[in-house]
């Protein structure tokens, strides 16, 4: 029975060092909000050609918002091999997909310094709301006056193309410390992405168009959903079909 366990054990042990590995600590100095670094390009555009209304109440509440991580460069790479094994058919990976728990050991920030970032976050005033499962952002609320203070961004309302926005009237910046950690924050503004006055014309699906359309049967011919065979729905009953309840 002991000879039994060895395996399991040398087995756990291996996955518990291969984690330390791949999570090492990126956030290594003091957090220190004297010693800060700009993000730049994080100001809006759209707000530079705005009339400037002047500053939001202090008060007011800014919810979901989201401290966004990036990756390492060896993580970067290791994601990119990865993707692409996973569609491989001659691959050992190919169409094995990663839970959000075994993409954040591999690809997300360790565990260590999102501990960091959020006692940050707290020390802020702000409350921390939610801790991706992929340890790739976290998301917090507060208040604009507790936006000016930790990212020293003031945020201030505009007018563009005659509709009211607010919107950071500068570069975040954030503690040294967490510099090439934090990609960026989102939630700073009310800005909408603009719609693109595209006409399609539609063609057949053809490599020589270009052109690709698809319709509900051809989604489930080609995720094998079994509501549908060759693009025809099944009316059995789940799991032999499913009728998109649950």
């Amino acid at each position: 029975m002991r000879t039994r366990l060895v395996v399991p054990v040398v087995f756990l042990l291996s996955s518990l060092l291969l984690a330390q590995l791949t999570q090492q600590r990126r956030i290594v100095r003091p957090v220190n909000n004297v010693s800060i670094v700009r993000l730049q390009g994080t100001m809006h555009p759209r707000a530079f050609s705005g009339i400037d209304r002047g500053p939001v109440p202090a008060m007011m509440p800014l919810e979901r918002m989201t401290l966004v991580f990036s990756r390492t460069p060896e993580q970067q790479a290791a994601l990119e091999q990865l993707l692409a094994e996973q569609q491989d058919a001659n691959s050992a990976n190919y169409h094995k997909w990663l839970t959000p728990e075994e993409f954040g050991d591999r690809f997300g920030l360790a565990q260590a310094d999102i501990d960091v970032v959020s006692a940050w976050l707290t020390a802020q005033g702000f409350q921390v709301e939610e801790v991706a499962r992929a340890r790739d952002w976290i998301a917090f609320s507060g208040i604009a006056a507790q936006v000016e203070a930790a990212f020293r961004a003031p945020i201030r309302s505009y007018v563009v193309a005659g509709e009211a926005h607010f919107a950071p009237s500068a570069d975040l910046s954030i503690p040294d410390a967490f510099a090439g950690v934090v990609a960026g924050v989102t939630g700073l503004h009310n800005f909408a992405p603009r719609p693109r006055n595209i006409s399609a014309k539609p063609r057949v699906t053809s490599s020589i168009t270009g052109n690709h359309f698809v319709v509900p049967g051809d989604l489930g011919t080609i995720y094998n959903l079994p509501s549908y065979t060759n693009g025809a729905p099944c009316t059995g009953a789940p799991p032999t079909c499913l009728d998109g309840t649950g």
